[in-house]
């Protein structure tokens, strides 16, 4: 009996340890055949140009399959971005799905993203124009609205330790915080002049 379980642990172990490499050889798949298209159409990926994550998922049904295959294997693939992700561009178009996880996991890879930062494994500018002055409305309002939720707290508290020296950045977290950033969220879903923000989601945490 014993050897039996031993076995039924091994083949479980050597199931997972396949299904992490799919993942990975299918997501680095996935990178390479949209990098000519984000490189073709000049997408630039840094928010001051637009939302590109939003671009890439409305023209590129490989990017659609990245961000969806990201839900169950984003942890590998960062431990793997110089990997699957060899270039600039490759990397960029990587951390742009990451801003299409659902909630719970979206905020365990903003504290993964933080530590590879001050690992120094990400540019300065990477983490702070994707990740804390997101291209999406709906990765902003992640922050705002789930200001009170305990796990959000306790990463924005990292972020103001890590930027210091910044004063932007502290002041934009003390305001986060304070509730006040989601009070003017709420407002701006309303008084939105196109009339669709009102539409979309807010990607609200789990109540603790």
């Amino acid at each position: 009996m014993k050897l039996l379980s031993i076995i039924l642990f091994v083949a479980l172990v050597r199931g997972a340890m396949a299904e992490a490499t799919d993942n990975l050889e299918g997501n680095q798949l996935l990178i390479a055949s949209i990098t000519p298209v984000a490189r073709d159409n000049h997408i630039s990926l840094y928010s001051d140009c637009g939302s590109p994550g939003v671009e890439l998922y409305g023209m590129s049904l490989e990017f659609r399959r990245l961000a969806v295959s990201l839900t169950n294997s984003w942890e590998q693939s960062l431990a793997n971005e110089s990997a699957i992700a060899p270039d600039s561009l490759s990397r960029l178009i990587l951390l742009n799905a990451l801003l299409f996880l659902p909630p719970d996991e979206y905020l365990k890879c903003l504290n993964r993203v933080l530590d590879l930062y001050l690992d120094g494994k990400i540019p300065r500018d990477e983490f702070l124009y994707l990740f804390w002055f997101p291209p999406r409305y709906e990765n902003g309002w992640f922050l705002s609205f789930n200001y009170a939720n305990p796990k959000v707290v306790a990463f924005l508290k990292r972020v103001r330790i890590a930027f210091k020296e910044d004063k932007g950045i502290v002041s934009s977290a003390d305001f986060i915080l304070s509730g006040r950033a989601k009070s003017r969220d709420k407002w701006l879903r309303l008084e939105d002049p196109v009339g669709n923000l009102s539409q979309r989601k807010i990607p609200l945490l789990p109540e603790q």
